[in-house]
């Protein structure tokens, strides 16, 4: 099983580009999927939201080796780790972003709400309210269009 893990996510680095830190990415998750196979007991008993949280926080720590090569992660790493205490404060745009994704995540379950919707277990009030706070998000998120960068498959 274990082997098979390895093989599946190294490959999956392999496919989204050849680089070492592709490869990397995939080891890494496939280490996540191994660690949880040690930790099954104690983490099934944890609440919900911690998993999440914790999920969530591994996952997107994975994205630095997505998105750097190498040299770049190792300086990424040598930033956080000589941060001083208090010393990174985010951007108003990263605070934004980050609660966005947040709300998005965590906040929405698109297929239970889907069937209340169609189901009409919804009142008028609360379809309304579900659809003016979607399209809040929708405008959140376009007006931070113009703030990334090239797509990342575009960028080999």
């Amino acid at each position: 099983y274990v082997r098979n893990i390895v093989i599946i996510f190294i490959t999956c680095g392999l496919w989204h580009g050849a680089g070492y830190s592709f490869l990397l990415w995939g080891g890494y998750h496939a280490l996540l999927v191994g660690g949880y196979h040690l930790v099954r007991e104690h983490w099934d008993r944890m609440p919900s939201t911690i998993q999440w949280i914790f999920n969530f926080s591994l996952v997107s720590f994975g994205w630095i080796l997505f998105v750097y090569d190498l040299d770049g992660f190792t300086t990424v790493l040598r930033s956080v780790k000589s941060a001083p205490a208090g010393g990174l404060l985010p951007s108003l745009d990263l605070v934004v972003t980050v609660l966005v994704a947040a709300v998005v995540c965590f906040s929405f379950r698109a297929e239970r709400m889907a069937d209340a919707l169609s189901s009409g277990r919804f009142s008028k009030m609360q379809s309304v309210s579900y659809g003016v706070a979607l399209s809040a998000l929708a405008f959140a998120a376009i007006l931070f269009f113009n703030r990334s960068e090239t797509f990342i498959y575009f960028r080999f």
